[in-house]
């Protein structure tokens, strides 16, 4: 499997800040990418989302702060790998 990810940062006029990062996991198949996305759509919340490009699975996540993002990011990854080794067994 490939990997690959984006992170960025950027502030707005009152100081604040928004952290943007898409992740793109690439699968054997369509079908490991779906079983996959839909097992950790349940837990995706409103701070990210995921989509499929093929066999890829894009996650796209916002957080207000670097530390936001870095939590998010941990479970969000912790979920995928997860499913990931359930995907193995079917």
């Amino acid at each position: 499997m490939s990997r690959g990810a984006k992170l960025k940062s950027s502030s707005k006029h009152d100081g604040a800040v928004t952290v943007n990062c898409r992740i793109v996991l690439e699968y054997p198949d369509e079908r490991t990418a779906g079983i996959v996305m839909r097992a950790i759509d349940q837990d995706n919340g409103t701070h990210a989302r995921s989509t499929l490009d093929g066999a890829s699975l894009v996650l796209e996540a916002t957080a207000r702060s670097e530390s936001s993002m870095l939590h998010t990011l941990d479970d969000l990854l912790s979920c995928v790998k997860v499913a990931e080794e359930v995907a193995k067994g079917i």
